[in-house]
């Protein structure tokens, strides 16, 4: 039978094996933990700031666990900040040996974290950075490179279409989320001197509360309202915001802007993208976030040093060793790839598109 030392560095080899693959862990490779002790808990924020909590990062932390053999305990605290610290308490009890954190906030994941180091567990803050929190690492997509990648898109879109002097609308993430901050940072990185030199027109730039859609409509009837100026480009913090404003403008009877870029890839965004009403989405495959979580919390759990940080990231009190991975673009013609990755279906993407259009979805 295996040590905890010889079963983590066959897992290592493992996924150095895989490595030109696209999955980092495989089922036919997969190493078996026997006599593990203790177990990984995971704590999911929500299910309605995004649809990916609830379907594609949930799938892809059980997978990648279960290749990797690793027991978890998966909860999602619904939105509430109280659900999230209660399960974060019974998941200790109950003798999680390590913490993975997708907050709500920031405060209320900081007290979780603070408990579970007095304890002598570490926590791995996924997706989401805890700022002035105590987490042993840091999971994410590049936030900036996300927003340089939205921008850019809207850049070429803009140009493609012939738009002069363009209303943008910039509808970002809550200014509660630091990776909501790190993507409009790239916005701006990339946009400001448009702004600046009158190429574009920045019609409003808002924060929508906690990444609810419905939040959506009245911030953007207040500015239709206002202006008879029409908007001809949206820079949305993900799918969710972005279908929450198209439908407001369709509402209201006004058309809908040529370019507009949005993050996370979901299945409603990809069929968007289909019927040209999303110029560009990004694509952030959460199954190679879980796998590199998996990866991480085995070698947490067997006290060995982790062998994928990549970068460190500051969160205003220590600087948290990180997983830093690359976000792509994605375009009404590579639909058909993220499909075939196997991230998504053809069925799941066309069962969001309109009656009576035919869904072939080809290259």
């Amino acid at each position: 039978m295996f040590s905890g030392s010889r079963k983590l560095t066959a897992l290592l080899m493992l996924v150095c094996l895989c490595a030109s693959s696209f999955y980092l862990f495989s089922s036919k490779n997969a190493v078996k933990v026997e006599n593990q002790k203790g177990f990984v808990g995971i704590i999911l924020p929500d299910t309605s700031s995004s649809s990916r909590w609830n379907e594609s990062d949930r799938q892809a932390l059980l997978t990648a666990f279960s290749l990797a053999g690793i027991k978890i305990k998966i909860e999602n605290a619904a939105g509430s900040k109280t659900n999230f610290q209660t399960i974060a308490d019974r998941l200790l009890s109950q003798g999680a040996k390590v913490l993975v954190l997708a907050n709500l906030d920031s405060i209320s994941a900081k007290q979780v974290q603070d408990k579970a180091k007095a304890e002598g567990i570490p926590t791995i803050d996924y997706d989401r950075l805890t700022v002035k929190g105590s987490s042993s690492y840091f999971i994410t997509f590049d936030g900036q490179k996300i927003g340089e990648l939205q921008a850019t898109s809207l850049k070429a879109c803009i140009k493609e279409k012939k738009l002069a002097k363009p209303n943008i609308l910039i509808l970002r993430g809550p200014d509660s989320d630091e990776n909501a901050i790190n993507v409009a940072r790239g916005y701006f990185s990339v946009l400001a001197k448009d702004f600046q030199s009158g190429a574009s027109v920045l019609a409003d730039n808002v924060a929508v509360p906690n990444w609810n859609a419905d939040e959506v409509a009245p911030i953007v009837r207040r500015l239709l309202l206002s202006s008879a100026v029409p908007v001809e480009g949206i820079v949305a913090g993900n799918d969710g915001i972005a279908l929450a404003a198209i439908d407001e403008i369709k509402r209201m009877g006004r058309k809908i802007p040529e370019c507009i870029t949005s993050q996370d890839a979901t299945d409603a965004g990809l069929a968007a993208l289909l019927t040209n009403n999303i110029y560009m989405t990004v694509f952030k495959d959460s199954r190679l976030e879980a796998q590199a979580t998996a990866l991480l919390a085995a070698s947490l759990l067997y006290g060995q040093g982790p062998n994928n940080i990549n970068g460190v990231t500051d969160n205003g009190i220590i600087k948290v060793p990180s997983i830093i991975l690359h976000p792509e673009s994605i375009t009404r013609s590579e639909v058909k790839s993220v499909i075939d990755q196997g991230f998504t279906t053809q069925g799941r993407v066309c069962a969001y598109l309109p009656k009576p259009i035919k869904c072939s979805i080809a290259s």
